[in-house]
């Protein structure tokens, strides 16, 4: 076994994080590059981490790795991740919005559970089944955009359920996909679909840091903002990804 500066466990040759200290009084933490797999219950009950970046190399993210990290209020999870574990962010409470990869194919079961205050999800082009209950009793979940094709499982009646005292109450959440892509119906598991418009520039800004920020705007209810050093790149961003 390894560990860092901040009482991080690793496998010997860190390509594992196995426990990252429940105590520990850090707000955020990098996860080192070497690392390729993010161990089952790693970062289980950290309350006190409110970010969380994911080395370029991680592929794995394990089942209930961030079970109750209570802290965390968004989450980027990259192109690198290709698994996602049954309840890896389970009752994350004050988690407000997520960006899932396009390197992720399977959303296994009770993903986000119980994350009472997201708002708002963008999934990746890669994911073709999304687990039982995956975003089950997400009662703030208004807007979940597709960047890629309809996922597998779109009679799964059970993926957007919420629960409150035993009775079952209707989501609120409403799913955009992007013009040609394919498989989609006027319902996903329940739940209303529609285009997503097309966006169109609302702003272009040049931060104090030193990026430059583009907002698009489709509607009056969305907004999206992507921030870089590389105005090229951002030229070729989708507007989907990072969004405000």
């Amino acid at each position: 076994y390894s560990n860092d500066s901040n009482g991080v466990l690793f496998d010997k040759n860190k390509l594992e994080l196995l426990q990252f200290p429940v105590g520990k009084n850090i707000s955020a933490y990098q996860i080192p590059n070497s690392v390729n797999i993010i161990g089952a219950c790693a970062f289980w009950g950290a309350t006190n981490l409110t970010n969380i970046f994911f080395g370029s190399n991680v592929t794995s993210i394990g089942s209930s790795s961030f079970f109750r990290c209570s802290g965390l209020t968004k989450l980027t999870i990259e192109n690198s991740v290709t698994n996602i574990g049954v309840g890896a962010f389970y009752e994350c409470t004050n988690l407000e919005s997520v960006n899932i990869g396009n390197g992720v194919v399977n959303l296994q079961e009770s993903t986000f559970y119980s994350c009472t205050k997201l708002v708002k999800v963008v999934i990746g082009s890669g994911v073709a089944n999304i687990g039982s209950e995956a975003f089950a009793n997400c009662p703030s979940l208004s807007r979940v955009v597709f960047l890629g094709n309809a996922p597998n499982n779109a009679f799964d009646g059970s993926i957007f359920k919420n629960y409150w005292q035993w009775n079952y109450m209707p989501s609120n959440a409403k799913i955009y996909y992007q013009k040609g892509s394919t498989g989609w119906l006027s319902t996903f598991s329940t739940q209303p679909t529609g285009l997503l418009p097309n966006p169109s520039i609302q702003a272009i800004e040049r931060n104090t840091n030193g990026t430059v920020q583009i907002t698009w705007k489709t509607e009056p209810s969305f907004s999206y903002a992507i921030e870089s050093t590389d105005t090229l790149a951002l030229s070729f961003s989708t507007p989907y990804r990072d969004w405000e």
